[in-house]
Order: structure tokens, then C-alpha cells, then sequence
């Protein structure tokens, strides 16, 4: 079984997806190829006609041809502070709807107000991460790109 599953996986490594799998999390660029194979790093820099992507130790260049999408994803420490503003205030606005469920007679039931809280929490807290990704994420789509301007609009995407 475990030589199966390393047949499988191998064709995967060999072209670099699941070897840069883990990387793509904290990576500040992710560049999508046109063969849907994706490399993540910390450093890009365009050379020539192609682009530079630096992970760590690892360096891989691509043709601009080659590339379809490059992408920004969001800063790890803004999800934090986004998530953690809608805390209170997904708890407050449910809070809010408990109170209103209830008329605001918390003595009849009082668990609706305390199930308002938590469930206000958790729906402000991923609204928050999510309007957070929304704000700080940015792609670039490479191959829709007239070729004369492709290296000027990747320069400015990377600066």
C-alpha cells in the first residue's frame, strides 16, 4: 500500500507541486504555471524576459510565456487583526439578535442570548477573515497580457 501511494505521489513531486505545497502558505508570491503546476517564494524579480522566484535557498526562473497567474496572498498578521476586530462586534450584533429573539426578556430564555454571543462571535470573526482576504489579496493574470507589456506589469505587480 505504502509503495502505491508513492507511485502516486511521485509524479507530483517530480513536477514540484506537492514539494512547494508547503511553502505556499507562508509565501508572499505564488506563480501559477499555464501547466496549472504552482511555485511559491518570498522574493521575485524579473530578469530579462523571464521571472525570478526565491524561496529560501531554492531559486526557479519561468518564461513570462510559461506563466499564467501570479498572486499576492494576504499577510498572515492582518487575518489576526481583522479576525480579532470581528470578534466583539459579531458578538455584540449577536448579542443584539438574542436580546431581539427573546424580546428582550432574558428570564423566559435565557440560553438565546448567550447562543447570540457565540454564534455573533464566530460569524464576526470569519467575516472579519474573510474581508481581510478580500482587501489584501491581489492576482495578476499573465497570459491575458499584451507580450510588450507583460514585463512592466509584472515589475510593478512585484514592487
Amino acid at each position: 500500500m505504502r509503495n502505491l501511494l508513492v507511485l502516486l505521489l511521485l509524479p507530483l513531486c517530480a513536477c514540484g507541486s506537492l514539494s512547494n505545497s508547503r511553502d505556499l502558505r507562508n509565501a508572499r508570491y505564488i506563480v501559477t504555471l499555464n501547466t496549472q503546476v504552482v511555485f511559491g517564494g518570498d522574493v521575485a524579480r524579473c530578469v530579462s524576459d523571464s521571472l525570478e522566484l526565491q524561496a529560501g535557498a531554492v531559486s526557479n526562473r519561468f518564461a513570462f510565456a510559461d506563466i499564467a497567474f501570479i498572486e499576492r496572498p494576504p499577510n498572515q498578521m492582518g487575518r489576526w487583526v481583522f479576525g480579532g476586530l470581528g470578534l466583539p462586534l459579531g458578538a455584540l450584533v449577536g448579542g443584539a439578535a438574542g436580546l431581539a429573539i427573546v424580546s428582550g426578556d432574558t428570564e423566559s430564555n435565557p440560553k438565546a442570548f448567550i447562543y447570540g454571543i457565540a454564534t455573533g462571535a464566530i460569524a464576526g470573526t470569519v467575516a472579519g477573515v474573510a474581508l481581510w482576504e478580500r482587501i489584501d489579496s491581489d492576482r495578476l493574470n499573465v497570459s491575458a497580457i499584451p507580450l510588450p507589456e507583460r514585463k512592466s506589469r509584472l515589475e510593478s505587480f512585484i514592487k
